[in-house]
């Protein structure tokens, strides 16, 4: 269904577009981050004295930030009568505004973006972020060798993209849960279903001319808008196949957006892209180096080609979760495990790199041997505070907890790993270490504890770490997924399951 369509079914019910209208108040008063990069370099160039004459320049330093694009853009469609949402020309759109109202709109806009910062922006938004750069640049590659108006099909990613990007950061949550409970194809629908309106559909009320109301022009049909359209599917395809950690549906995605392109930009089709999507995202690799390197290094290729070890990391749904230094050493580690035998390398760099690295100051691998009933140490990592590292009885069924002789030893931390290896479940605990000091004779260190098997179906053992509770929200609240990806990534390594 086209988005005028949409909004004409959805005004029949006023309940539903009162919704989308308080929608539309609420993320015209957030929106999403501006890149501090660039307007730094707004500042700084003189684009406010820029000719009328010269869009491109005005272009050539907005379009590096999609927030302050996709806002100089809605502002510019909705002074317009017929209003439509993609603009064929947005150069003409901007230089007929002229320096004067770009200037007008852009001191609007960093006044507007002060309630979310780039910096503070969590993983999955950065993500989206990411996800826009690639399709649209995607789309610009393509509109170069087919003569067609390349920042226009740049701009119509920005427009298309605008209610993901806006509801990724006004509505964290529903966005979040989305990614992790549907069918990534069917995000936009699912987001529909949780708030009653669709991005698209809240996009397109933004470029509305307040007289319009609910009220959607008709404008011609131009052509090339299908041309478009399908130039924007594969971008968007190739973007999901850059996620393979977020999207179930990557390894189809790559292969239809790969075939289309490789017949259309050639067989060195993702150089000619990455060039272009480096040059697009250089403000975002600035402010945010550690999650906009992978756009440095854009090559799809390596999650569904030679080197299948990273195509697994789609089956690891915690790393998504965890803070982007460790989902980026994640993807290191898969980029380089070998398919379908255990790998001795990637489990040493679990134990001694990546799990202190996430900030696990203690803990050990267990390792189930079920002819004696016993979960032997098989490997100590840091220094363990919270329990006495020492062989654990296994009791032989789950009900074995319902006796009153063994709830000491299940409260106890070695009861902790047992129960862990019996119930198949990710246990956690809170735990006060107290140590002796020169200042404090009893100084008390929170400690939280983490045990889970290794392996699911086929456990092989229990891995058992501490991380100290910082008492930080965000990092508090990313411990347990952490655990869960880093204890994931380990039975992947050992090939268990």
């Amino acid at each position: 269904m086209s988005p005028t369509a949409a909004i004409e079914k959805s005004s029949t019910s006023s309940f539903t577009f009162r919704r989308l209208q308080r929608a539309v108040r609420h993320v015209n008063c957030l929106w999403f981050p501006f890149n501090p990069t660039v307007v730094e370099e707004i500042e700084s160039a003189g684009l406010y004295e820029f000719s009328t004459t010269d869009p491109s320049r005005v272009l050539s330093v907005i379009r590096k930030d999609a927030a302050l694009l996709g806002f100089v853009l809605v502002r510019l469609l909705r002074e317009r009568a017929d209003a439509p949402l993609n603009p064929n020309n947005p150069a003409a759109l901007i230089s007929r505004a002229g320096p004067t109202r770009i200037k007008g709109i852009v001191a609007e806009g960093l006044q507007t973006s002060s309630a979310h910062k780039l910096q503070s922006s969590q993983p999955f938004q950065l993500s989206r972020l990411a996800e826009t750069m690639i399709a649209a640049s995607t789309v610009e590659a393509l509109c170069k060798g087919k003569n067609f108006d390349p920042l226009a099909g740049f701009c119509k990613v920005i427009l298309r993209d605008l209610g993901m990007n806006l509801i990724a950061w006004n509505y964290p949550s529903v966005y979040k849960e989305v990614l992790d409970s549907v069918d990534t194809q069917r995000v936009e629908d699912a987001i529909e279903r949780s708030l009653g309106f669709s991005p698209r559909e809240l996009a397109h009320v933004l470029t509305l001319a307040p007289k319009q109301g609910g009220v959607v022009a008709t404008t011609p049909l131009d052509p090339a808008d299908q041309i478009f359209d399908h130039y924007i599917s594969v971008g968007e395809a190739l973007a999901r196949a850059e996620f393979p950690e977020t999207y179930s549906s990557s390894r189809e995605d790559w292969s239809y957006a790969s075939k289309y392109l490789s017949e259309n930009l050639g067989r060195d089709f993702s150089s000619t892209i990455r060039n272009v999507i480096v040059a697009n995202s250089s403000a975002y690799y600035k402010m945010c180096p550690t999650h906009f390197k992978r756009l440095v290094k854009f090559d799809p290729a390596r999650h569904h080609g030679a080197r299948p070890g990273l195509s697994r990391i789609v089956f690891n749904p915690f790393v998504k979760e965890c803070s982007v230094e460790i989902q980026e050493a994640l993807r290191a580690l898969y980029d380089t495990m070998p398919d379908g035998t255990p790998d001795r390398a990637s489990l040493s760099a679990i134990l001694t790199t990546l799990i202190p690295k996430a900030g696990f100051t203690g803990g050990c691998l267990f390792v189930a041997n079920k002819r004696s009933g016993i979960l032997t140490p098989g490997r100590i990592i840091g220094r363990v505070r919270a329990m006495e590292v020492g062989p654990v009885p296994l009791w032989t069924s789950q009900e074995s907890y319902s006796n009153k002789s063994s709830f000491h030893q299940a409260k106890s931390p070695q009861g902790m790993v047992e129960r862990a290896f019996v119930t198949r479940r990710p246990i956690t605990e809170r735990f006060e270490h107290t140590v002796e000091t020169q200042e404090n004779p009893l100084l008390s260190i929170p400690i939280t504890r983490f045990s889970a098997t290794v392996g699911d179906k086929r456990p092989m053992g229990v891995l058992y770490l501490e991380k100290p509770f910082l008492n930080v929200p965000e990092e508090d609240k990313i411990a347990l997924p952490t655990f869960r990806a880093l204890n994931k990534t380990l039975s992947d390594a050992l090939c268990i399951d």
